[in-house]
């Protein structure tokens, strides 16, 4: 019964779909810290601040 009140509280239903979108823009913000970091590691400190200005 306590399990079912918590679902009736939650505010959307999420759908199988509604799962893989989350999952994937997860994924895509991952990849993309990473490739970042890779990136950073291989630019000059000047060009890292630029990247940062641009994505504020």
């Amino acid at each position: 019964i306590r399990n079912r009140s918590k679902k009736d509280q939650m505010p959307y239903v999420i759908t199988s779909s509604g799962w893989k979108n989350l999952f994937n823009e997860q994924q895509e913000i991952r990849e993309k810290a990473e490739i970042e970091k890779l990136g950073r590691k291989q630019t000059t400190h000047t060009k890292r601040e630029e990247t940062s200005q641009r994505n504020i």
